[in-house]
């Protein structure tokens, strides 16, 4: 067996070891191997984004509501213009087009740029989970201006990192698509 043959191999179980932790995470997920489930395995992707990026946004929404009504009102700014940012978020994932062409030009294109994106993908999840761990304790903390002040920042650094994946998902798409049209 030639050593190319061995690396497509290793990157292929590799990529179904990935695929196997998105489907486990998001039900109906079928990978982005198959031409006609690859546009709704990623409008289930970024959808399960969304409503997880929504969660946060509510439990945002409960510390803004409790600071409120103990008039605590210096720390509403920073806790809405970061709501801000969740929703801008979620919008752009759930209503961003879908469907970008197949990566497909030869094997091992393929394996690498889809290997490329379940990671951007993985990563995406994981981030979104941190950060509802990090705005629960958030509101375990509301009481604590020093602690929604602090946390609020670790946030919205997570915010901006979530940002920063996406936008290096969708130009990695982008630069795919135009090498597939090339």
């Amino acid at each position: 067996m030639s050593n190319s043959t061995k690396q497509t191999k290793q990157k292929s179980s590799t990529l179904a070891k990935k695929l196997e932790r998105l489907a486990r995470i998001i039900p109906g997920i079928a990978g982005y191997q198959d031409r006609d489930k690859m546009r709704e395995s990623d409008k289930r992707l970024r959808l399960h984004l969304a409503e997880k990026i929504e969660l946060n946004k509510k439990t945002i929404e409960q510390i803004t509501k409790h600071l409120t009504e103990k008039k605590k009102l210096l720390l509403l700014l920073p806790l809405n213009q970061f709501t801000e940012g969740l929703v801008r978020m979620r919008d752009s994932l759930k209503y961003a087009p879908y469907g970008y062409r197949g990566i497909f030009d030869n094997e091992q294109a393929d394996l690498e740029a889809l290997n490329k994106i379940y990671d951007f993908d993985l990563s995406l999840l994981e981030q979104v989970e941190e950060l509802h761990m990090e705005a629960v304790e958030l509101k375990k903390q509301s009481e604590n201006d020093d602690k929604i002040r602090e946390g609020l920042e670790g946030l919205e650094k997570r915010r901006e990192d979530l940002e920063e994946i996406l936008s290096q998902r969708n130009s990695s798409i982008h630069i795919f698509n135009k090498e597939e049209k090339a």
